[in-house]
């Protein structure tokens, strides 16, 4: 059965290329339920992206109502992207102040060095993966900082454990692990991969593509919105796609036991 209109003109919005901007056309002078569209890119937390590119390509044909409240849904995401970037940036400043390494997951430097622009990706808190010698100074220094914790008995019993979750303005998860019931990302090996690049005018460690596609597609396994972690997966794929080493990519797959995660994100 074909998917409706509306969906498949939000699948065009989330798509990249010539191809993908002309069918975005053709739908968009089609008829389709505006209301339902709306209603769903919201639903899956595509709706600031969706927004961005009809405004680009189709403002002249979407309805005037759903274009409006498209525009305030990306307006406001803009807005709330640019305080989460600034807050991650005080949080890695203090980190960096006590020399605790710390990696940024996905979040605004997600946004903005993938998507290349701030307001395109629905983003709710703040990840970082820090190691788990620094966890207890990296908590200290957020509550000195004004943080609360968002995580009933804070630090008691961690061994079961991946995240611990502070509260201010934003909510700040500190990760030590990335697991959940069946898969395991060795965190030593994306510590030693990690690599060092330039995010508003600071030196930050992020993930190469290889690995950062493994880690989205890991995160794929716990995420609610999976079509989210596709697109993110796709946007990589678009900007790193020609350099990206897939025997790396392959191999670490292999070992790490995601190669049918892996097969099914790519298909």
């Amino acid at each position: 059965m074909p998917l409706a209109p509306h969906r498949q003109l939000i699948l065009s919005c989330c798509q990249v290329g010539e191809s993908a901007d002309e069918r975005l056309l053709e739908l968009a002078v089609g008829p389709l339920d505006w209301r339902r569209l709306v209603a769903e890119t919201r639903r899956l937390e595509l709706a600031p992206l969706v927004a961005w590119r009809l405004e680009r390509l189709a403002a002249k044909t979407v309805p005037a109502r759903p274009l409006a409240r498209l525009r305030e849904i990306y307006r406001r995401n803009l807005g709330r992207n640019l305080h989460l970037a600034e807050e991650l940036g005080e949080v890695l400043d203090l980190f960096e102040a006590a020399e605790i390494p710390a990696i940024p997951l996905k979040g605004p430097v997600l946004a903005e060095t993938v998507y290349g622009h701030p307001g395109l990706r629905r983003i709710y808190d703040l990840d970082v993966l820090v190691q788990r010698s620094d966890l207890e100074r990296a908590v200290d220094l957020l509550r000195h900082s004004g943080y609360r914790s968002a995580t009933p008995k804070l630090l008691a019993g961690l061994e079961g454990e991946r995240d611990v979750s502070l509260a201010r303005s934003a909510v700040v998860e500190l990760h030590w692990a990335l697991k959940d019931r069946f898969f395991h990302l060795p965190v030593d090996a994306l510590w030693a991969a990690s690599v060092e690049t330039a995010w508003h005018g600071r030196k930050i460690r992020t993930l190469p593509p290889e690995l950062l596609l493994l880690q989205l597609i890991h995160h794929l396994n716990y995420h609610a919105h999976p079509l989210k972690i596709l697109v993110d997966v796709a946007r990589v794929i678009a900007l790193h796609g020609e350099t990206i080493d897939w025997a790396r990519v392959a191999g670490l797959a292999l070992e790490w036991h995601l190669q049918r995660n892996v097969r099914l994100a790519l298909e």
